[in-house]
């Protein structure tokens, strides 16, 4: 399974980086969201599909990562199928250890069990990502993220700076936007964050 929501083993945070902040907001965020019911869950995702799919950049992507909800998450799935319908080749990540590639998906039923169990594929790497719409437990007007402690996604986005330049945008329920969350100095910022209530644009330069 992925790095407990608590931290511990799985969490690569540092002193100095807001560890001690972040571990009770990943309690209470993940609280939070595995308390809502498996109806407002489904609404919820219908709605972020209607929202995203207003965002130009969103709307026209043709190379786009998403993931598989694990946890509660908000479920992308209906999302990335319509961009597919759209014309676009869309990946999940396939994690070895705590590195990641997008592994291209041509068939939902043909995903397999992966990293910590968290559905995959095993198409090919699809490379020059322009969007990547990300998960975590919180989200903030800043662009900040929390996720589970691995970094896997901020290792990902370091990675492939001057690569991928996808847009990086949020995804998650309304619940999960915070006022503002501890960022530390290998926290990757969004450039976007986009839930079932709304959208939240970042300026350029926060």
């Amino acid at each position: 399974m992925p790095p407990a929501e608590t931290g511990g083993p799985g969490s690569r945070s540092a002193p100095g980086s807001g560890a001690a902040v972040k571990r009770p907001l990943r309690r209470r965020l993940g609280a939070a969201r595995r308390a809502l019911t498996a109806s407002a869950r489904a609404q919820a995702s219908q709605a972020l599909v209607e929202r995203a799919l207003t965002i130009p950049e969103i709307a026209q992507a043709r190379r786009v990562m998403g993931f598989v909800a694990v946890r509660a998450e908000i479920d992308p799935r209906p999302l990335l199928r319509a961009l597919q319908e759209r014309g676009a080749r869309v990946a999940v990540p396939r994690l070895t250890g705590r590195r990641m590639v997008p592994a291209e998906v041509t068939s939902w039923d043909a995903l397999v069990p992966g990293e910590w169990n968290i559905p995959t594929s095993d198409g090919p790497v699809l490379e020059d990502l322009d969007l990547v719409i990300t998960p975590g437990l919180g989200f903030d007007a800043r662009g900040g993220r929390l996720g589970y402690g691995a970094g896997c996604y901020d290792r990902f986005f370091a990675e492939h700076q001057g690569l991928d330049r996808g847009l990086r945008a949020g995804v998650g329920y309304a619940i999960q936007v915070v006022p503002a969350l501890p960022q530390g100095a290998l926290d990757v910022r969004m450039h976007l964050v986009v839930t079932d209530a709304g959208v939240h644009r970042i300026p350029p330069g926060l």
